[in-house]
C-alpha cells in the first residue's frame, strides 16, 4: 500500500512541477524581469529536496508515533530552511548578474513548494 502512496506522490509532484514549469514560461514572457534565466536549476533543486523529505517523512510517520513524527518533521524543516539559505547564496555567488530574479523566483518557488508539501502531508 506505500508503494502506491509514494508512487501517487510522485506522479502528482510531476505534475506540479510541468504546470509550474508552465507557469515560469508565462511569466517569462510577460515579467521576464523578474524570472532567472536558470529557473530551472532552482525547480529541479526544489524537487530533489521535496521528494527527500517526504520519503523521510512518510518513513518516520508510518512509524506511528505522533511524538517522534511531530519533532522528526519541526527538525526536518529546520533543516531544509538551511539547506535552501546555503543553496540560494551559493547560487547567487555562482550567477551574480540576476540577484534580484533569482531571490524572486526562488521564493515563489519555496511558496509553491510548500503549499505543495504542506496539502499533502496533511492529506495524508
Amino acid at each position: 500500500m506505500q508503494y502506491k502512496r509514494d508512487i501517487k506522490f510522485l506522479i502528482y509532484q510531476l505534475l506540479f512541477v510541468m504546470a509550474l514549469s508552465g507557469l515560469t514560461f508565462l511569466a517569462e514572457y510577460y515579467i521576464p524581469q523578474f524570472v532567472t534565466p536558470y529557473w530551472s536549476i532552482l525547480i529541479l533543486f526544489l524537487f530533489i529536496m521535496n521528494t527527500i523529505v517526504y520519503f523521510a517523512t512518510m518513513y518516520v510517520r508510518d512509524k506511528n508515533d505522533m511524538g517522534k513524527f511531530t519533532n522528526f518533521y519541526m527538525g526536518i524543516t529546520v533543516l531544509k530552511l538551511f539547506v535552501y539559505i546555503a543553496f540560494l547564496v551559493a547560487y547567487i555567488l555562482i550567477f551574480p548578474e540576476d540577484k534580484k530574479a533569482s531571490i524572486i523566483t526562488f521564493l515563489a518557488y519555496y511558496l509553491c513548494f510548500s503549499i505543495f508539501e504542506t496539502y499533502i502531508l496533511t492529506k495524508k
